[in-house]
């Protein structure tokens, strides 16, 4: 009778991955910021 062996855990990813963090959330609220600044200012130019 054979006994197999088992693979070996996977590693960490590879580095170079772009992680999502605080600068996502940043382009978002800046992203909603102008969005809103926009709209007001064509209601008061009309």
């Amino acid at each position: 009778m054979c006994v197999g062996q088992t693979p070996p855990p996977p590693g960490p990813p590879p580095p170079g991955l772009l992680p999502i963090d605080g600068g996502v959330l940043c382009g978002a609220a800046f992203a909603i910021f102008y969005g809103v600044k926009k709209l007001l200012f064509r209601k008061y130019n009309n």
